[in-house]
């Protein structure tokens, strides 16, 4: 399971306030940086707290390898 953003929090990541990470703000977490590209959803190049919130839930509802779905 991924992390959450940093228990630093959103706010102290987002450098210039505008509501969004850019690919720089995020490069401070490793585990967001890896995912950033695939949780931005409309791909502008900006994450949003909705795209990271439905990237997590996306790769939660993923079966873990070698589940079986009956």
């Amino acid at each position: 399971m991924q992390e959450h953003p940093p228990s630093r929090g959103w706010e102290a990541l987002d450098k210039d306030g505008n509501g969004s990470l850019s690919k720089a703000e995020a490069a401070s977490v490793p585990s967001l940086s890896q995912i950033f590209e695939q949780a931005d959803g409309n791909q502008d190049g900006e994450l949003d707290p909705d795209e990271y919130k439905a990237f997590l839930n996306a790769a939660q509802a993923e079966p873990v390898q070698g589940d079986v779905k009956q």
